[in-house]
């Protein structure tokens, strides 16, 4: 395993101190060696409930790798509209798992919240899918645009097209695709192949390729 450097994923101080660890070794490597997630280092039982986003969205991509290798049995996907209904249905639930991207504000609200926990060991990381800057066929180019997208995602734009477009936010990838293939809708959207795909829009150009870590929390009790 080669050292961390300011060009790795993991180069955070507190993860360089990790690369003593065997185990940690072996789930970098296996991540960003080999373009996949770890192993992990142990199974929980199928009592629980995982809630995803819906599918086409890289959270039930992850949450489907989680299921199918995190437990001794598979547990069922809970599909919800969004991470904040995923959560409010967990409360009080210790048995439901929400799976959040780092990337996502409420890991740091659920973090420091005293009735969830975050199972720190079964944290990993999954290569996301390239996003896409897509268009509604037949759209003419004019000023502004509209463009629906995720609000952290609005980052992955050029200067020019940030102050170009007017933003209509939602809350997923296909979300936005599906606001994007309304005619009344917004003209681009920010997305991915599947949503692209499955609402016939024209790609206009691929944005950044991102590794996503996802963290598993549960209400009520420590991992």
């Amino acid at each position: 395993m080669k050292p961390l450097t300011h060009r790795h994923p993991c180069a955070y101080p507190f993860l360089r101190l990790l690369q003593q660890k065997a185990w940690f070794k072996t789930m970098v490597d296996a991540c960003f060696g080999k373009h996949c997630a770890p192993p992990f280092r142990r199974r929980l039982p199928r009592s629980h409930r995982v809630m995803t986003l819906e599918p086409g969205t890289c959270c039930f991509r992850a949450a489907s790798y989680f299921i199918e290798h995190a437990f001794e049995e598979q547990p069922d996907l809970v599909v919800v509209p969004t991470f904040a209904e995923g959560i409010l249905r967990a409360s009080g639930h210790p048995a439901d798992i929400v799976l959040l991207p780092h990337v996502h504000e409420t890991c740091g609200r659920l973090t420091t919240d005293i009735d969830w926990h975050q199972i720190v060991d079964l944290t990993f990381p999954y290569e996301n899918p390239p996003l896409l800057l897509a268009r509604r066929p037949g759209v003419v180019a004019n000023t502004p645009l509209r463009c629906a997208t995720i609000h952290r995602l609005k980052t992955l734009l050029d200067d020019n097209e940030t102050a170009a477009f007017q933003f209509a936010i939602v809350d997923t990838t296909q979300d936005a695709a599906r606001a994007c293939a309304s005619p009344a809708g917004p003209e681009v959207c920010v997305t991915n192949q599947h949503g692209a795909e499955r609402y016939g829009l024209d790609v206009v150009r691929v944005l950044k390729h991102m590794t996503i870590w996802w963290l598993p929390f549960r209400y009520g009790q420590g991992g």
